[in-house]
């Protein structure tokens, strides 16, 4: 819905009648487009509880990009060496001899 703003004089060079009319119109029009924001805003909610209820796995994939892109991962925030260890406990590197080399 595009915002028509009519012949808006640059500055305050019109006469204090105009001005009042154009602040009123300007706030008539903003009310305006803040409803039609409210109500397209409400019809999309809508439009997305009913997809999510045709497709449940929409909500699981919406809910994961939204945490995804909240916080860096944990092996962002470690440091390298703590990261490491951390590794190295979990996951123990073989230190056994490899009988198919020797």
């Amino acid at each position: 819905m595009p915002i028509d703003f009519g012949n808006v004089p640059r500055g305050r060079s019109g006469s204090e009648e105009e001005i009042e009319r154009l602040g009123t119109a300007y706030k008539l029009k903003r009310k305006k487009f803040q409803s039609e924001i409210c109500r397209l805003k409400s019809k999309t909610w809508a439009e997305l509880i009913g997809t999510i209820d045709r497709d449940p796995s929409l909500l699981y994939r919406l809910v994961l990009s939204r945490l995804r892109t909240a916080s860096p991962s944990l092996t962002e925030i470690l440091e390298e060496d703590v990261l490491e260890r951390l590794l190295d406990s979990l996951f123990p590197r073989n230190t056994l001899p490899d009988p198919r080399s020797d």
